[in-house]
């Protein structure tokens, strides 16, 4: 079956490029982050802006909502991963430690961890309640474009500029697989667990 398709509606307020947009998991609210440094809200049932949030120094590049829709996260060219309250706007803190842009984040599906990746050719794994950084093993040796949690929270994925895919098993905290692919990967998502049978630690067989 063939959906309908209504006349889009345009939301007009950022000064600059958009680059990245996430829906609120209840649909109700929309946000969007940009070159003019600014992240706004929207009410998706009307269009209207309903809230900016203001704190980053450089382009946002990467929005993402907490699975409950209570908090916000954000990285951008100020290599900072910041998260908010989208209730009230408010930044409720910044977790540093990139050292380049932040091109990426996502939350795992039960909102304990929050990743990151970045043009330092890192992914970083956050303790999004407390703000502490979970070491990883080394993986990527590029910039890391997307990142994303398997429905079960149980691995996490990053999509990088040579070509190549790593998956983490977060439970295990170890470097699962790595697999080269022809060109840049700008953005990955893990839609079915367990991983195919061809994922084996340290590469494909």
């Amino acid at each position: 079956m063939i959906p309908e398709v209504n006349q889009p509606r345009r939301l007009e307020a950022h000064r600059a490029a958009v680059n990245g947009v996430a829906f609120s998991p209840d649909g109700r609210w929309l946000a969007s982050g940009g070159d003019d440094e600014v992240i706004r809200l929207w009410d998706v049932s009307n269009g209207r802006e309903v809230r900016r949030l203001e704190g980053h120094r450089d382009y946002v590049r990467s929005v993402a909502f907490s699975p409950d829709g209570r908090w916000l996260a954000s990285g951008g060219d100020d290599k900072v991963v910041r998260l908010w309250d989208a209730r009230n706007g408010g930044e409720i803190r910044r977790l540093e430690g990139h050292t380049d842009y932040v091109l990426s984040v996502a939350f795992s599906p039960d909102g304990q961890w929050l990743a990151s990746g970045s043009d330092d050719k890192t992914v970083r794994l956050w303790d999004a309640r407390e703000g502490l950084r979970v070491q990883l093993p080394e993986g990527p040796q590029a910039a890391v474009n997307g990142v994303a949690f398997a429905p079960d929270g149980q691995w996490l994925a990053s999509g990088c500029n040579d070509g190549t895919v790593w998956l983490w098993r977060v439970n295990r905290d170890q470097v699962v697989t790595s697999g080269p692919f022809q060109g840049a990967v700008a953005s990955v998502r893990i839609i079915a667990q367990p991983p195919p049978s061809w994922a084996r630690r340290g590469g494909k067989t």
